[in-house]
């Protein structure tokens, strides 16, 4: 293969550059470390020596898709010799039945909110990948509240239930400066559900404005807070949006024993902005999608890739789930569970809905 005035063109890599690239980033997702090119002969059978190997590896050196972390090791692809591989050679492993039949198992019978639902798959998908699992449940401007009920737990405190025709259901609580009676929340309860059924957010809010312009008396500025946390529950709680299970599991990667990685990791999980924009990079698209590098992961968490993929959670309203790791993930595998996974997880929400 060459290079063009400094440039490369994926057809530019002729077939025996394919193989062994394939075989060095294979062995390096399987072990993490350096692949030598005695090595890749063993594993290639391609019929050439070693020596003919390690010129090849040297001409994907001179490309930009390995590098040598010192003289004497073998080599590491690079971040993009990884998209390279991604993008042109990667091929999907499908799951194994016992595999699909462990995620259908614990999505089978629940029948809570969508909430739970999620909150399960995150959990099935890091138990079977061995990495962190994350979910995003959308609150786009498509929802539409169908429900909202006022609950007093005891004087100056009130539980707010807010319910979504995508079966989303929030609870959160709100402190008042003043105590509101239960017979006053009855009927603010009452009034609403008669009144903003079947509306958007923001025709919910807007009803509320002018019916507070119109009747003071009726909604006075408590109501007004509780109402803000009720019709918009992204306001002031992003975190609320995003699922995580089996962080721990990163502990385990030897790419994490690295304590600066390992805090930029944990800082990530911490304020979670990161995490929603990695998840809603897959929210409009159909198929799964691939995030690897510093440059797609904000470079708040470097060395790191996701790989996400979108689920329904209602008419024209969706979320995304996926997996987070180091770069040096099984890609092909972790493709299918994740692609599978979202597919589940859309079927058994149409199902409870």
């Amino acid at each position: 293969f060459m290079t063009v005035n400094g440039g490369f063109n994926p057809s530019d890599l002729n077939e025996r550059g394919r193989i062994i690239l394939r075989a060095v980033v294979d062995m390096y997702l399987e072990h993490a470390e350096p692949v030598g090119s005695r090595t890749v002969a063993k594993h290639t059978r391609l019929g050439v020596s070693p020596a003919t190997i390690r010129n090849v590896m040297a001409d994907l050196e001179d490309v930009g898709f390995l590098y040598q972390p010192h003289t004497s090791a073998g080599r590491l692809p690079t971040e993009k010799g990884l998209r390279f591989y991604i993008n042109h050679l990667l091929e999907k492993k499908g799951l194994t039945d016992e595999e699909k039949e462990v995620i259908r198992s614990e999505l089978k019978g629940i029948t809570e909110d969508v909430g739970h639902l999620v909150k399960k798959a995150v959990d099935v998908l890091a138990r079977v990948s061995g990495q962190a699992a994350l979910a995003l449940v959308s609150h786009g401007a498509e929802d539409e509240l169908i429900h909202i009920e006022f609950v007093k737990l005891r004087p100056n405190k009130i539980l707010v239930i807010s319910v979504f025709n995508s079966g989303l259901a929030h609870t959160r609580t709100v402190r008042t400066r003043r105590d509101v009676d239960e017979e006053r929340l009855r009927r603010i309860n009452q009034y609403l559900n008669e009144k903003l059924r079947y509306m958007d957010i923001k025709e919910v809010r807007d009803a509320v404005v002018r019916e507070m312009m119109e009747d003071k008396r009726l909604f006075d500025h408590l109501m007004e807070e509780a109402l803000d946390k009720a019709t918009n529950p992204t306001v002031n709680a992003p975190e609320e949006k995003v699922f995580i299970g089996g962080a721990v599991n990163l502990l385990n990667q030897p790419e994490f024993k690295d304590i600066a990685r390992l805090r930029h990791l944990l800082q990530a999980f911490e304020d979670k902005k990161t995490l929603i924009e990695i998840l809603e990079a897959a929210v409009d698209g159909d198929s799964v999608t691939i995030i690897i590098g510093e440059k797609e992961l904000a470079t708040l968490i470097p060395g790191c890739g996701a790989v996400v993929a979108s689920y329904e959670e209602g008419p024209g309203i969706k979320g995304s789930l996926g997996i987070l790791g180091p770069m040096r993930m099984d890609y092909s595998k972790i493709m299918s569970l994740v692609e599978y996974t979202a597919s589940e997880l859309g079927k058994r929400i149409r199902e409870s809905n």
